[in-house]
């Protein structure tokens, strides 16, 4: 298990992690095969035509959602 990981679930009692893997399989089941291969992994595509401009573009909305106030309460 890597530390990011293991920071998030790694105090989770044995219950807490049953729960939490029974979750999980209830949203592979909702889900379906969406975005999976058969193998289970994660199938990854080359971007779309505007795809990244919009990653682009959602990023700076989010950060400026997030750091623009403090930027502007740090100046004054």
């Amino acid at each position: 298990m890597n530390a990011a990981l293991d920071a998030v679930i790694g105090n989770l009692s044995a219950s807490g992690k049953r729960r939490l893997l029974e979750s999980m399989d209830e949203i592979r089941s909702v889900l379906g095969t969406v975005g999976y291969s058969g193998d289970g992994k994660t199938i990854v595509r080359e971007p779309r035509n505007g795809e990244l401009g919009w990653v682009i573009h959602r990023h700076s909305i989010i950060h400026a959602r997030e750091y623009l106030p403090f930027r502007i309460k740090k100046a004054q």
